[in-house]
């Protein structure tokens, strides 16, 4: 078994080629997030976690037992 980590010229480009549209589809995502960001705003992860908090302790107060 060969343990060679050079790539055949059509590897390589097989490669690159992931990680540009890798690249772009994050780039992509960022974008809608930003965007997203502008028209609904943006919470801090403590609000975020406070939130989940007051929902997880209503379903516990609801729930019987």
């Amino acid at each position: 078994m060969t343990t060679d980590p050079d790539l055949t010229s059509k590897l390589e480009g097989f490669a690159y080629k992931s990680a540009e549209e890798r690249r772009r589809a994050f780039m992509e995502m960022l974008r809608q997030v930003e965007k997203e960001t502008n028209c609904e705003g943006a919470v801090t992860l403590d609000e975020a976690l406070a939130e989940i908090d007051g929902i997880i302790a209503e379903a516990e107060q609801c729930s019987p037992g």
